[in-house]
C-alpha cells in the first residue's frame, strides 16, 4: 500500500498539471468533474485497495448472474445482500475522503477548522432522511421499526466495532492480522452454515438454491483474497516502522478542500439513495423483523462508517462520542418532524434504548473512567482528555426525556 502512494504520489508530482491540483489552488472548467471522480474513487494517491475491487468485481459479476439465471424474480435476501456489499463499498470510500478532509495542513485556519470540526459522519443524517421518506409515504410502523432499531445498531454494532478496533491496536501487526484471520474462519464458518441449510428446503425453488450457493462462493472468494496477504503487509508494516507511518500520516490531502467535499456529498446522497433501496426490498419481503435489523445496520454503516476509522486510529473517546449524540439527535428530531407531517410516533416504545444511551453518557461524565478505559499508557491526560460538557450536557437532555416519558 505504502510503495503504490508512494508512485502514485510520484506520477502526480510529475505530471505538468500537477501545479493546479495542490491544496487551495484554483482548477479550470474543464478539469473540475475529472477531478471530481478522481477524488471519489480513490485516484487522488489514495487507491483503491484489493478488497474494494474484489468486492466490487463481485457485485457485478453476481448481479449478472442473478438476472441471467432468474430475470423476472431476485430472491429478497439475495437482494439485500448486493445492497449491503454496495452500500458498505461507497461508505468505505466517504469515510476514507472525510479522514482525507480531516488532514488538511493549518495554512489556511478557516477551511482547517471547517474541515476538522464539521460532523461528515452525520452530515446528511441518513437515518433521519429514511424516516421522512417512510412518513411520507405512510409507512409509520416501518419508522416505528426504524427508530427502534436504531439505538441498537450505533451503540451495539457500530460502537462494539470501535471497541473491537480498540483492543486489538494493543497487540503488534502480526498479532492483529491474525486476530482478523480468526474472525474470517469464523464468518466464515457461519456463513457455509448458512448455505448449507437454506437450499435443503423442499419449497425453495432450484433458481433460488443457486443464488444462495453463488453467494457463498463469491464471499468464500472475497475473504480468501482480502486475508491471503495481510501477513505479509503486517511485516511490511513493522518494517516501515512509526516515522514512516507519521509522514504519510501528516502529508495532507492530494486534492482540494472543494473538490473532497463535494465527492463526500455526492456519496453520501448515493447512499441514501441505495438504503432506500434496501428498505423497499424490505417492505416487499413482508418481515417485520427485517425492518428492525436491516435499515438500522444500513444507516450505522452510512453515517458511522468514519466512526470506525477513528476508533483504528485509537480515537474511540472520538466515536463514541459521535455515536451517542447521533443516538440522541435521531430521537430529539423524529418526532417533531413526524408531527409536522401529520404522523405519530410513539417515542415510548424506546425506553430501554434511551436507557442504555443514557448510561453511555453517564460513562463519558466521569472524568475518570474514559481516560482509563480509552487512553493509552504512555499518553497524558492532556493528550487525550474527553469532553466532560457533551457528556454532561447529553446527559441533561435524556434525564429531561426519560421524565416526559416515563411519569
Amino acid at each position: 500500500m505504502a510503495s503504490r502512494i508512494t508512485r502514485a504520489r510520484q506520477y502526480h508530482s510529475s505530471s505538468p498539471e500537477d501545479v493546479t491540483r495542490g491544496p487551495g489552488k484554483l482548477l479550470s472548467v474543464s478539469q473540475a468533474p475529472f477531478e471530481s471522480l478522481r477524488c471519489m474513487f480513490g485516484l487522488a494517491g489514495h487507491g483503491m485497495s484489493t478488497f474494494r475491487y474484489t468486492l466490487l468485481a463481485q457485485l457485478l459479476v453476481l448481479a449478472a448472474a442473478v438476472r441471467i439465471v432468474e430475470p423476472f424474480h431476485v430472491h429478497p435476501l439475495l437482494s439485500m445482500v448486493m445492497r449491503l456489499v454496495a452500500l458498505g463499498l461507497v461508505a468505505d470510500r466517504a469515510s476514507t475522503i472525510a479522514v482525507q478532509l480531516r488532514q488538511i495542513p493549518p495554512s489556511r485556519p478557516l477551511v482547517h477548522h471547517f474541515c476538522t470540526s464539521m460532523p461528515f459522519a452525520a452530515g446528511l443524517c441518513t437515518e433521519l432522511i429514511l424516516v421522512l421518506l417512510m412518513l411520507r409515504h405512510g409507512r409509520g410502523a416501518m419508522a416505528q421499526r426504524l427508530l427502534s432499531g436504531a439505538v441498537y445498531a450505533k451503540l451495539l454494532a457500530a460502537g462494539g466495532l470501535c471497541f473491537v478496533f480498540r483492543g486489538r491496536l494493543g497487540f503488534g501487526a502480526a498479532d492483529r492480522y491474525r486476530a482478523r484471520l480468526t474472525t474470517s474462519a469464523l464468518v466464515l464458518g457461519i456463513a457455509s452454515a448458512l448455505a448449507a441449510v437454506s437450499p435443503t428446503d423442499a419449497d425453495t425453488r432450484p433458481e433460488q438454491r443457486f443464488q444462495v450457493t453463488l453467494l457463498h462462493w463469491f464471499v468464500y472468494l472475497g475473504f480468501i483474497l482480502l486475508y491471503g496477504d495481510w501477513y505479509r503487509r503486517a511485516m511490511q508494516e513493522v518494517t516501515a516502522g512509526a516515522a514512516g507511518c507519521e509522514r504519510s500520516g501528516t502529508s495532507g490531502p492530494a486534492c482540494p478542500a472543494a473538490f473532497l467535499a463535494t465527492a463526500l456529498v455526492v456519496l453520501k446522497l448515493l447512499g441514501v439513495w441505495l438504503a432506500h433501496g434496501l428498505i423497499e426490498t424490505c417492505a416487499s419481503a413482508n418481515e417485520p423483523s427485517l425492518d428492525f435489523v436491516v435499515p438500522p445496520l444500513a444507516s450505522a454503516v452510512m453515517d458511522h462508517a468514519i466512526d470506525a476509522r477513528l476508533a483504528s486510529h485509537e480515537r474511540v473517546d472520538l466515536a463514541w462520542m459521535g455515536l451517542v449524540q447521533s443516538a440522541f439527535r435521531t430521537w430529539f428530531f423524529a418526532r417533531p418532524a413526524a408531527a409536522m407531517m401529520h404522523r405519530d410516533v410513539l417515542l415510548n416504545a424506546g425506553r430501554l434504548e434511551t436507557i442504555c444511551t443514557a448510561a453511555v453518557a453517564v460513562w463519558l461524565c466521569i472524568p475518570g473512567v474514559p481516560r482509563a478505559c480509552i487512553a493509552s499508557a504512555e499518553e497524558t491526560l492532556a493528550n487525550r482528555k474527553p469532553d466532560h460538557l457533551k457528556g454532561a450536557g447529553l446527559l441533561c437532555a435524556y434525564a429531561y426525556l426519560l421524565r416526559a416519558w416515563l411519569f
